[in-house]
């Protein structure tokens, strides 16, 4: 053999693999299958254990054998990459049983000449290792100990049934979550913040928690966290929870352990409370430091003293009118609501007896909800804010129906009566018609130009040209423009400027904008025979400019409303009167306030509106 490999000269007659070997040599108890292949996969050497799974001769080839996936397939990748080694997970129907192997295949030359090596590791060793794998997990499970397994990064991959039912938990909602999650109901931000910072340094961690069972009866459960290392690399994390109840509640182990009991107690992160009852009295018996420092309370001071002496009279009053109602009511606990320097918590109390003084031992819990609180809030806003932008979504769908069909409608219209003029040779009626067709061209156009807009002044992305000017002549130009478009309209404008110079610093394309925007409304919106009024004047510090109309008025509950994005407010039974998708207001109050301004709607119903403009002065 060793002649073969040191020539590369291997017989092709299958002798060697299927006569001196059977004659001389046997394989080991639990050798692995393994085969000698050419460039094309054939077979020119494989021991014992290969054939009598798979029946493939010397001088056959492997690619014959049925697989999942295609062992031609994988084969031929193999042999064009440049790797010299490539391991992989196969099935095959073998001659005695049809299972997944484990593969391995490696490429050498001899000679000038390619060779491959392919071992096989049959499913015997991997149900042994599950075999002791499920061992393990039911002797955990018998053992009734609370366990669970992460990897390096705190990543839940094992959990024994006992730390489901331990925290009320099912399987699915532990396996492959973050380990601080699952237990973060039960730690404060700190020790959140503590448990990460020794996860990421591989340190050992242990807390001690507690909270009520599904039989309202507290408990309290000593946490340990300890990092694995697998042969001598780093590995994940076992973390086991023991039931400490039974040494925090009995009084006897309390008295005879004190120190024990300090530091289980002060370990707690939620404020406690441990008081006895002697002659209808409340006692303090204990408290820990986090409940020292919400009250201002010294331990030493206040022990075997009157609770009444030393907490806040409401609070007090609370304590007993509960204590009252667990007495009165045969639960072992209760639970209330209590807020103290604006915090919020859940108030637990329950009892022993301590038949050595025959007395009851009362234990008092606040759990801090505050953050929980804040939390609940931010999320109903969220959905406040959804359910608005789902109405903005239904509103700007309805606007936009309308907003551009109605153009796309006249161009059609328009543009079939224009083929019917070219046609008949109409050239009159063709250019009003192209006339037309230009205005609803123009209008969609306004839209499209009103809705990138928006979206621009939402995303901050508008860029500003700010400089010192005085508004007066930008209010004038205004005013000049609108007076040449509305001769014959039966409306008029007027203009009523202060004579002092309003110095602001202002991007003067934006304001002109938003003087636009303002009279477009007052005209649209106005009666017939109307009247526009543009107004200037100095109000304290600030440059005021007011546009006036006599049109139809907005509701006072409405005048907020109208500046959101597509909003029109009307009437129930005259909806979309006018034209406009309900931009222009909007646009001009973001505009209004990125240039550090104000935009206030003052309106009457049929009596007219103002909109007032108030922007910081410049000193002269």
């Amino acid at each position: 053999m060793d002649e073969i490999l040191r020539t590369g000269n291997f017989p092709k007659d299958g002798a060697y693999g299927n006569g001196l070997h059977k004659n001389k040599f046997k394989d080991l108890p639990g050798a692995k299958p393994f085969a000698l292949l050419d460039d094309d996969g054939t077979v020119i050497y494989s021991n014992l254990n290969f054939q009598g799974f798979f029946d493939i001769p010397a001088g056959s080839t492997i690619l014959q054998l049925k697989t999942e996936p295609q062992i031609a397939e994988v084969f031929g990748n193999f042999k064009k990459s440049g790797y010299s080694q490539f391991s992989f997970e196969i099935y095959i129907e073998a001659v005695n049983s049809n299972d997944s192997f484990y593969v391995e295949i490696q490429r050498f030359f001899l000679s000038g000449k390619e060779y491959f090596l392919i071992t096989l590791t049959p499913p015997q060793p991997k149900i042994k290792i599950e075999e002791k794998i499920d061992n393990l997990g039911q002797a955990i499970e018998y053992g009734n100990i609370s366990v669970i397994i992460t990897d390096g990064k705190g990543i839940i991959n094992y959990a024994s049934k006992s730390f489901e039912k331990f925290f009320g938990k099912r399987l699915e909602h532990i396996y492959n979550a973050y380990l601080p999650e699952i237990i973060s109901d039960y730690l404060s931000t700190t020790d959140l913040e503590e448990l990460k910072s020794h996860l990421a340094a591989r340190k050992s961690w242990s807390k001690i928690i507690t909270d009520l069972n599904e039989k309202n009866q507290l408990w309290f459960k000593e946490l340990k966290l300890n990092p694995v290392k697998s042969k001598g690399r780093n590995g994940g994390f076992i973390i086991v929870a023991n039931d400490i109840t039974h040494y925090v509640l009995k009084t006897k182990y309390i008295k005879q352990s004190e120190e024990k009991q300090k530091s289980i107690i002060n370990n707690i992160y939620d404020p406690l409370l441990i008081a006895r009852k002697t002659d209808g009295e409340l006692f303090f018996e204990n408290i820990n430091i986090v409940f020292e420092k919400l009250f201002g309370l010294e331990k030493n001071m206040v022990t075997d003293k009157r609770l009444k002496q030393y907490l806040p009279g409401e609070f007090f009053e609370t304590i007993v009118e509960n204590i009252e109602s667990l007495e009165e009511s045969g639960l072992n606990s209760i639970r209330f609501n209590y807020s103290y320097k604006e915090k919020s918590f859940i108030g637990k109390i329950t009892f022993i007896y301590d038949s050595f003084h025959s007395e009851r031992v009362f234990i008092l819990i606040l759990n801090d909800i505050t953050e929980q609180l804040k939390i609940q809030k931010k999320l109903r806003e969220a959905y406040e804010k959804e359910n608005r932008l789902n109405k903005l979504k239904s509103v700007f769908l309805a606007n936009m129906s309308h907003e551009v069909r109605t153009p796309l409608n006249a161009i059609v219209g328009y543009s079939e009566l224009l083929e019917d003029d070219l046609e008949n040779n109409r050239i009159d009626s063709s250019l009003e018609m192209i006339k037309y067709m230009k205005e609803g061209v123009n209008r969609l156009l306004h839209l499209v130009d009103n809705i990138v807009e928006v979206s621009l002044l939402e995303s901050g992305n508008q860029n500003f040209d700010l400089i010192r000017t005085d508004l007066n002549p930008l209010v004038s130009e205004t005013y000049m423009d609108y007076k040449n478009r509305l001769e014959n309209s039966g409306l008029t404008i007027k203009s009523e400027l202060c004579s002092e110079r309003l110095s602001v610093k202002i991007d003067e394309e934006k304001f002109r904008k938003i003087m636009d925007v303002l009279v477009d409304n007052a005209i649209k919106y106005n009666v017939p025979g109307g009247e526009i009024i543009l107004r200037s004047r100095k109000e304290d510090d600030f440059a005021v400019v007011v546009v006036s109309d006599t049109g139809i008025g907005i509701k006072e509950e409405d005048q907020n409303k109208i500046v959101e994005p597509f909003q029109q407010v009307e009437d129930e039974s005259y909806r979309r009167r006018y034209e406009g998708a309900g931009l222009g207001l909007t646009i001009a109050n973001k505009l209004t306030a990125l240039l550090k301004g104000t935009l206030e709607i003052k309106s009457q119903i049929k009596k007219g509106t103002d909109v007032i403009l108030k922007f910081p002065l410049l000193p002269e």
